[in-house]
């Protein structure tokens, strides 16, 4: 049972993973991971290069198959199904480098996000709380998306994410690369993104950012879950400072 494990948690957990082992070309990169993100909440995902959180990621989105364990959305074992039928159920990655479809609008890539759903008042109901997540993609919605800067990239590829309304957004590196000031605005998002009860897994390479916005943190290294603990409690902690935060 790995530090800081919340059987509570796990209880009323939005997304759950269990013994997961997973990797590329019969070489296993996850050996084991247990993992939760309750209802609402958020759950950083935090640990070196190599590591195995975006492989975690791609576990849970059907992307790479479990070798041996489970990933559950709430009481449904969804390890074993294929991408889109995640997607279905409300699993939705936006993946790192944004990968926006670059000779489309940023209307159509809007659009691509709500693909699978047929509840028109309610896409355009979502397309308005993008927008005015994202005003700057009102402004460029007939721009081509390859023609945005990086961070209007990185908010058209969250918003398209959003265009599917989950009950889980898996964030892989939302900041990286990013000004300042524009990483302020990502992170502005992703709280009031929480507010409205999606629960968030977020992997990022700024720690010490992704800690003041997370509710709970789990530090993977080279496969293993090797601390599991409340943000406050892991942002305190001398060895997640001198490994992840710079400190001393």
């Amino acid at each position: 049972m790995p530090v800081g494990y919340d059987p509570c948690v796990a209880g009323n957990a939005e997304l759950s993973l269990r013994g997961v082992r997973a990797g590329y070309g019969g070489r296993e990169v996850l050996h084991g991971i247990d993992l939760d993100v309750g209802k609402g909440e958020v759950v950083a995902l935090l640990g070196s290069n190599g590591a195995g959180k975006s492989t975690t990621l791609n576990v849970i989105s059907g992307l790479v198959r479990c070798g041996s364990g489970s990933v559950h959305l709430g009481t449904e074992r969804i390890s074993g199904l294929d991408a889109p039928q995640i997607v279905r159920r409300g699993v939705v990655q936006v993946p790192e480098g944004r990968r926006v479809f670059p000779e489309m609008t940023v209307r159509e890539n809007l659009d691509m996000g709500a693909y699978l759903r047929r509840d028109r008042a309610g896409v355009s109901a979502d397309l308005g709380r993008v927008m005015d997540l994202f005003p700057v993609l009102r402004d460029r919605s007939t721009q081509r998306a390859g023609s945005l800067s990086g961070g209007e990239q990185q908010m058209l590829a969250m918003g398209r994410g959003l265009m599917s309304r989950p009950r889980v957004l898996l964030l892989d590196e939302p900041s990286l690369g990013l000004a300042p000031i524009l990483v302020e605005r990502i992170f502005g998002v992703i709280q009031s993104i929480r507010r409205e009860g999606v629960s968030i897994l977020l992997v990022e390479q700024n720690a010490h950012r992704a800690l003041q916005v997370a509710d709970r943190g789990t530090v993977l290294e080279t496969g293993r879950v090797a601390i599991s603990d409340t943000a406050a409690r892991l942002a305190a902690s001398d060895e997640v400072r001198r490994a992840y935060l710079g400190g001393t």
